[in-house]
């Protein structure tokens, strides 16, 4: 389960926003936020890994 701040981070790496990523990994470093920067955003791994399923029939 992503926090709010994870669901940020993901948007932001998705849309190339640096200057939020910077913000968020720096909030982090200040432990004003908690940030699990290897998260993954279970809806979308859930549709690539059945669209990766339809492709191989």
């Amino acid at each position: 389960l992503n926090t709010g701040e994870e669901e940020q981070f993901l948007h932001c790496a998705r849309n190339g926003d640096l200057t939020g990523i910077q913000k968020l990994l720096m909030s982090k470093i200040r432990e004003e936020t908690l940030i699990n920067i290897n998260c993954k955003d279970s809806q979308r791994c859930h549709s690539k890994c059945r669209d990766q399923k339809h492709v191989g029939r």
